[in-house]
């Protein structure tokens, strides 16, 4: 009789620990909240991984996840302000979480198959932030500066950073600021390049190689649109106002 009675608890603690094994089984994963197709996720996720910073012709931010996430290894971190860009491309390296809703990349402005938009980010404690160089499309000319020359290099084949010069138009090199404060640069679906003159300053002429593949997009702003060729250049002559 008692031999029986253990037999029939041991069923029943067996039974027990089956059910709320498979319970547990059933329920999702937490942290994570994966996109339908063609559209947002429902809910926040939070996920762990490396920060990776992506050089090329339109530069990207990568978390290089510690476990696959909807299907992927890595996923894009993307911002709407500069300075959050910034932030989180100085913990290059460092291990991070990062919580946000996840979005199918839809368009060419992103570079990864998944995206988090302006995700709160927090650094391990161990993390040491990289330093940034600031942006210096906003940076004020050299005063006196009557008028210059700017040109800048694209290879959207290549995958190469952007890169470019300014001079004066006697040919006196223009080094500080950077040339991207003199062309004022910008990517409209990665394979166009516009350029517009530093405020105060209007746009005079402007010339590209390959020949003829520039136009006015709008006032002030020239785009070279052939850059999908391979290496090209767009040189833009700005006057003062």
């Amino acid at each position: 009789m008692l031999l029986r009675m253990t037999r029939a608890l041991r069923f029943i603690f067996i039974c027990c620990i089956t059910s709320a094994l498979n319970f547990f089984l059933l329920l999702p994963v937490s942290g994570q909240s994966c996109p339908s197709a063609g559209g947002d996720a429902v809910a926040l996720s939070t996920l762990s991984g490396s920060v990776r910073i992506h050089d090329g012709t339109r530069p990207w931010i990568g978390l290089a996840l510690a476990k696959p996430t909807c299907g992927i290894k890595e996923i894009e971190l993307a911002f709407g302000k500069r300075e959050d860009w910034t932030r989180t491309k100085s913990l290059q390296g460092c291990h991070v979480t990062a919580t946000g809703i996840i979005s199918e990349s839809m368009t060419v402005y992103y570079s990864a198959v998944l995206n988090l938009f302006d995700p709160v980010v927090v650094p391990d404690q161990s993390c040491k932030s990289k330093p940034v160089k600031s942006n210096s499309i906003d940076s004020a000319l050299p005063e006196g500066l009557l008028s210059y020359r700017a040109t800048v290099y694209i290879d959207v084949s290549h995958n190469l950073p952007l890169d470019g010069k300014a001079w004066t138009l006697s040919g006196a090199a223009l080094i500080s600021p950077s040339w991207q404060a003199y062309a004022q640069p910008s990517l409209n679906g990665e394979k166009d390049l516009d350029l517009q003159c530093h405020e105060g300053f209007a746009l005079q002429s402007f010339s590209s190689d390959p020949p003829n593949a520039a136009a006015i997009f709008a006032p002030g702003v020239v785009r070279l649109s052939s850059s999908e060729l391979g290496p090209s250049r767009l040189t833009i002559v700005c006057k003062k106002n």
